[in-house]
């Protein structure tokens, strides 16, 4: 996925000439780079300077300019976020954070370059708009909605490619509702999950349905989802099932679990990565490491419906 931002960025500047990419001297990495190629004069790289490219990306929304402000999320949030807090989101500037390398993603990066709390970080944050895109497919719309925004935005994005191949059928996106998007519909139990965790809960719910049990997958891409749909969706379901490469404390687990306080009749289970710091290796063995095998993703689904 990371690898369509550069292409993205390039088409929506050619589309648009209002707004500007700030860099912080890893343009390669994240993906940003070939925008600067073909736009210079709106491309700023701060160099290795986290609070500066808030502060300058701020400064450029402050003169009615959208910005994307492009790290690592672990750098992104890491070590900028007092610019996050009281200089974007307090003045509600229209600045995308764009997250790469999130949750668990980076894999032989390792844990030091993982970030697997920061949908916690920006859901505390009064305003902030979060998107967590599932295939390339999503970036465009995610990007043209958020440029379109008066406010600030966090786009997390994963190292890598979520899938072998690009999914043959990726269902309706409609950022202008706060709901969840059904992959696959089911009868027994859902499961809600992350972005990255996609094709492995897929794959689990193709092997369940083998075993008799019918498992409806959906993923959030918008995270601030509205709690009386959401509650309607996963209500008709014995088991709900969330799964996300995010700790434990603040993630979609920890939102879904608190809308759902109440519904009779329902089992909900979460898995999410274990709640201590990743090791690093290959992005599938980081992943069955910190507790997101599809061993495991099952093994949830069937609790989900045990009475």
């Amino acid at each position: 996925m990371r690898d369509a931002i550069g292409p993205l960025l390039v088409k929506l500047g050619r589309e648009r000439s209002d707004f500007f990419v700030v860099d912080a001297d890893n343009g390669p990495a994240t993906r940003i780079r070939p925008f600067g190629d073909a736009y210079a004069s709106r491309y700023v790289n701060v160099g290795c300077a986290e609070q500066n490219l808030l502060g300058v990306s701020a400064g450029l929304a402050l003169v009615g300019v959208p910005v994307i402000a492009a790290t690592f999320s672990v750098f992104l949030l890491g070590r900028a976020y007092d610019q996050i807090r009281n200089t974007i989101t307090a003045s509600h500037l229209p600045v995308i954070l764009l997250g790469t390398h999130s949750g668990l993603s980076t894999g032989a990066d390792g844990g030091s370059h993982c970030c697997p709390e920061d949908l916690a970080l920006v859901r505390a944050l009064p305003g902030m708009q979060i998107f967590i895109p599932a295939c390339n497919d999503d970036l465009e719309p995610m990007f043209t909605f958020a440029l379109n925004s008066a406010g600030p935005t966090y786009i997390r994005v994963p190292r890598g490619a979520l899938w072998n191949s690009q999914p043959t059928r990726v269902p309706d996106l409609d950022l202008n509702k706060a709901a969840l998007r059904c992959w696959q519909s089911g009868t027994d139990m859902a499961f809600v999950c992350t972005g990255l965790m996609l094709p492995r809960v897929l794959a689990a719910a193709k092997e369940l349905s083998e075993k008799g049990i019918s498992a409806a997958v959906y993923d959030a891409p918008f995270v601030d989802l509205d709690a009386p749909s959401t509650i309607a969706t996963l209500r008709q379901f014995r088991g709900v099932v969330t799964v996300e490469d995010h700790w434990p404390a603040g993630g979609i687990s920890e939102m879904i679990a608190t809308m759902l306080v109440g519904v009779a009749k329902l089992t909900f289970v979460a898995v999410t990565a274990a709640d201590r710091f990743p090791s690093s290796g290959q992005v599938e063995e980081v992943l069955d490491d910190m507790g997101l095998s599809l061993q495991s993703i099952k093994d949830a689904a069937v609790k989900s419906l045990e009475k």
